[in-house]
């Protein structure tokens, strides 16, 4: 498998796991900063990723959507998507460095008042 075709089964991973979760998006309540953008202009991710995949359809050649096609497949088959988390499971907590190369938890991120 070459490294535009992992690139790609990974996309379609991402792809597959947001399409099979559920259509709902949860209520949360905006903060100050959020509230001088109407709700309309702020994009989900939902529709970022149907616009990436509508730009990717209509733009790319027949070889790279067949080796796209044959990633997803093979994604599907994996059994990937049936292990990811999906809206409203609790994520595990991990430990990872940030982009300055400082230790960031992630229990310890969402204790923060932000």
């Amino acid at each position: 498998m070459n490294l535009r075709t992992i690139s790609l089964s990974l996309f379609a991973a991402l792809l597959l796991v947001n399409c099979k979760q559920k259509q709902e998006t949860p209520v949360v309540e905006p903060t100050k900063q959020e509230t001088t953008m109407p709700e309309e202009a702020v994009p989900t991710l939902k529709s970022e990723l149907d616009a990436r995949k509508d730009n990717f359809n209509a733009k790319a050649d027949e070889d790279v959507k067949t080796d796209y096609a044959n990633g997803l497949k093979a994604v599907e088959e994996s059994g990937v998507v049936e292990q990811a988390k999906h809206v409203g499971e609790k994520a595990p907590d991990f430990t990872l460095k940030n982009a300055v190369g400082e230790t960031v938890t992630l229990s310890d991120y969402l204790k923060k008042d932000l």
